[in-house]
């Protein structure tokens, strides 16, 4: 990767030659990917609810419940924070995931998901519950999860849930 952009810098006049070339680089492993157990999701989302007693303004802002979607559905980021209430199929127990919101510039650009397809995904029977009572009174275009003080939540906004440690 380096080497190809050190030379657009050589093609462009702006570097003599191109100081990568010839480099083998080693190979870089792929991390393996740790996942939480039910407890520690658990944990997690109870202690994301406790952060403002999960209220903003004397309404539930769900985080908790965006732990637990997140963490059983399988979402990426911007699926989630795109779902909107008409996007989740309570009789066929779906999420339709149409739309993402990517943040540029700490502007939020609704576009098609990363793989150009729209994907539906399934929801544990617990959680659509949780779901269904979320968005009872949101309009079908609402975020399923709202920022704090309204719109669309994002990469940009971060929960800090302070030293939980995970039980050993």
């Amino acid at each position: 990767m380096p080497s190809g952009s050190l030379q657009m810098a050589v093609k462009g006049g702006r570097l003599p030659a191109n100081p990568a070339h010839g480099l083998n680089l080693p190979k870089v492993g792929k991390a393996s990917k740790q996942y939480l157990s039910h407890v520690e999701v658990r944990d997690l989302a109870d202690a994301v609810d406790s952060l403002g007693k999960g209220m903003f303004r004397g309404d539930k802002n769900g985080y908790g419940l965006l732990v637990r979607v997140l963490a059983y559905c399988g979402l990426r980021w911007g699926g989630a924070f795109s779902l909107r209430v008409k996007d989740v199929d309570f009789k066929r127990g779906l999420l339709e995931v149409h739309r993402t919101i990517v943040e540029v510039d700490s502007f939020q650009i609704d576009s098609e998901p990363k793989d150009y397809e729209a994907r539906s995904i399934p929801v544990p029977a617990s959680l659509l519950a949780e779901l269904a009572t979320h968005v009872e009174d949101k309009e079908a275009g609402s975020p399923v999860f709202a920022a704090a003080r309204g719109g669309w939540l994002g990469g940009g906004y971060s929960i800090s849930v302070g030293s939980i440690r995970p039980p050993r």
